[in-house]
């Protein structure tokens, strides 16, 4: 018995040695503080600020038929810190609209989006001569569908001619009309400008009285309102 006592008291000896070997080792701690999350901003400006109901930039009064109304211009700015995935131009209009099909895109860059300048390989244009399958600085497509814009229901590519491009109503011509057609989706091609963070982009508009304008429409006051909406992501209409 003598024996079996002992064997348990060096037992008990050797794991009270172990449990307080543990608590012999080092340890070192530091704290890593400051580690905060914060959302960025998604901001657009246009024509310089950002307040809505902003007064017109374009149009013209006392119109006769083959009138050129002036150049007119709508800078569109992301002001935010994050990069937008599309920009939407919706225009409604109100008054008498049966004029709105009269007021025809005009010239060789009848309507132009992008920046900084006009003509060149950083802008695309919405006018049926010049938007051609190899325009790829924007893309643009109907706004609610994600169709190319290439004339009622159709998914082809952006070819000119009549009821391509803009003209959606199939009439050989983009007129105010066809922009207000439907809401107009614009993503970045090889150009984001108007899109990314900290970058503007410029829709170049000139147009004028169709010669063709029937009598009919003397008289008449049709007004545009150009609503444009930046969204994050894909997914959004």
């Amino acid at each position: 018995m003598l024996k079996i006592a002992k064997s348990l008291l060096t037992i008990v000896a050797v794991a009270a040695i172990a449990t307080g070997a543990t608590g012999a080792y080092f340890s070192s701690s530091i704290s890593n503080n400051g580690n905060s999350f914060a959302t960025g901003t998604l901001a657009l400006n246009v024509n310089g600020t950002d307040q809505a109901g902003q007064t017109a930039v374009f149009g013209e009064a006392n119109l006769a038929p083959g009138d050129v109304i002036p150049e007119h211009t709508f800078t569109v700015s992301n002001v935010g810190s994050l990069n937008a995935n599309h920009l939407d131009l919706e225009v409604t209009l109100s008054g008498d609209v049966a004029l709105a099909p009269y007021i025809v895109l005009n010239g060789s860059d009848g309507a132009r989006f992008g920046g900084p300048t006009k003509a060149g390989t950083d802008t695309v244009r919405f006018d049926v001569a010049g938007w051609t399958a190899g325009d790829t600085e924007y893309g643009v497509s109907d706004g609610l569908t994600g169709l190319n814009i290439t004339g009622p229901n159709a998914v082809l590519p952006l070819l000119p001619g009549p009821g391509n491009g803009m003209d959606r109503d199939l009439d050989g011509r983009v007129t105010l009309a066809d922009f207000a057609a439907g809401k107009v989706r614009i993503t970045p091609g090889t150009v984001n400008a108007g899109i990314a963070s900290g970058t503007t982009a410029t829709l170049w508009f000139n147009s004028k009285l169709d010669p063709a304008t029937p009598d009919s429409m003397q008289g008449k006051t049709v007004t545009a309102t150009f609503t444009w909406t930046l969204h994050q992501d894909a997914s959004q209409f």
